[in-house]
């Protein structure tokens, strides 16, 4: 189905609006042309800043009282989509959720595999807007959790594995079948 999202007017009418990870991907590209198109024509305006949340899209003009990222660990992969990643964290809500049954990604084999493991829970707290590794800039945050937590972890520090336990015990809840 390629139909276009419905208007922000229709959806928040609605207490549950459910969309999929590839509809919010069409629709961050859309949004993505639609500012291309206004800043080629030389338009100096707010909806061509690079703060999406004065496009267009539905999903950026309703205030949302809780967005459930189903696949969450595609939020936190890598950064090449990072530009999704911004349109998604830049949904307005109250709550954010992450549901996945792999957090991290990768191959346990390469030798990288921890430090982009931590890369990727951080991303990860960057869209549950953390305290301390969310909320402030993306630069701030992404240094604050070197610092505090991923060189410590690996370089096998104590403090570093202790630190992880308590931020992954803040914000996870974890399931296993029985």
């Amino acid at each position: 189905m390629n139909r276009s999202m419905e208007p922000a007017h229709y959806l928040s009418k609605h207490l549950v609006v459910v969309t999929t990870f590839s509809r919010c991907k069409r629709e961050y590209y859309r949004v993505a042309r639609v500012r291309g198109k206004k800043q080629k024509r030389g338009q100096d305006c707010l909806s061509c800043s690079d703060r999406l949340s004065h496009e267009p899209s539905p999903l950026l003009q309703i205030r949302w009282l809780r967005l459930v990222v189903d696949e969450g660990h595609e939020l936190g992969k890598n950064e090449v989509d990072s530009g999704l990643a911004h349109f998604i964290g830049e949904i307005a809500a109250e709550r954010r959720w992450v549901i996945s049954g792999s957090p991290t990604t990768g191959d346990e084999d390469d030798q990288n595999f921890n430090a982009d493991g931590l890369d990727q829970l951080q991303r990860l707290l960057q869209f549950l807007r953390h305290p301390t590794y969310g909320l402030k800039a993306v630069d701030q945050a992404r240094e604050n959790w070197d610092l505090a937590v991923k060189r410590p972890f690996l370089d096998r520090r104590e403090r570093g594995r202790d630190g992880l336990l308590r931020i992954l015990n803040e914000v996870m809840v974890m399931h296993r079948k029985e």
